[in-house]
């Protein structure tokens, strides 16, 4: 459907779910204290939270050519671990930090226009037709270069509680 126009598309190993960016690109340097404060606030999701279930179900096409993998809670654990951060966090007040849960897939670099795009939206909901769960069992924090992971140095990572 979108022939020969500009798609990237996140390699497999980059595959995950954000729950919190502490520093956008047009942002100032997130600093040493700032950086000692996302430290601790890993260690505490990693002594407070369990690994846990999500469900993955259907791909969403947004209008700003965003390809992401719907994913929806099985309980509220990704929601209190994205609450603890915020709570713990008073530097971030930026509009783009995301409110859901997803995890990208890639991204549509040109415009489509509204026939095109309204074409690839029909074909994606056929193929919506699957759910399964996933174990999150790992959380990481990254220091992201270049988007979609592809340029990335692991902070701290580590294994959740089973």
């Amino acid at each position: 459907i979108i022939q020969n126009n500009l798609v990237y598309f996140v390699e497999s190993s980059n595959l995950g779910i954000e729950y919190y960016v502490f520093k956008w690109p047009d942002d100032k340097e997130l600093g040493i204290e700032k950086l000692k404060l996302c430290k601790e606030i890993f260690f505490n999701l990693v002594s407070q939270y369990k690994s846990f279930d999500i469900n993955v179900g259907g791909i969403q096409i947004n209008p700003d050519g965003c390809i992401i993998l719907k994913t929806f809670p099985i309980y509220n654990d990704f929601f209190n671990m994205r609450e603890l951060i915020k709570n713990s966090y008073p530097y971030s007040s930026s509009r783009k930090q995301s409110e859901w849960m997803h995890i990208p897939l890639g991204r549509i670099l040109v415009p489509l226009g509204s026939k095109t795009f309204r074409e690839l939206k029909e074909y994606v909901l056929n193929l919506n037709n699957f759910m399964y769960d996933l174990k999150i069992s790992m959380i990481h924090l990254i220091h992201e270069n270049r988007w979609y992971m592809t340029e990335k140095k692991y902070l701290y990572s580590s294994k959740l509680k089973s």
